[in-house]
């Protein structure tokens, strides 16, 4: 029944191409781990801290 479903929704609106284009066609270095992620993490925390800190030191 849901194979129907997905086999339904695929011919019409082309999900398996989308889904292959957007997530899984993207291959990833084996060296990634989730301490890459983690420090990408810390960099966009500490870009948003001095961003609000300018913010706050103007107003």
């Amino acid at each position: 029944m849901i194979r129907k479903a997905i086999d339904w929704l695929d011919v019409r609106l082309g999900v398996r191409d989308l889904w292959e284009q957007n997530t899984t066609g993207y291959l990833v270095p084996r060296n990634i781990n989730a301490w890459y992620a983690l420090g990408t993490v810390l960099l966009v925390l500490f870009g948003l801290q001095f961003l609000t800190g300018i913010l706050l030191m103007i107003h």
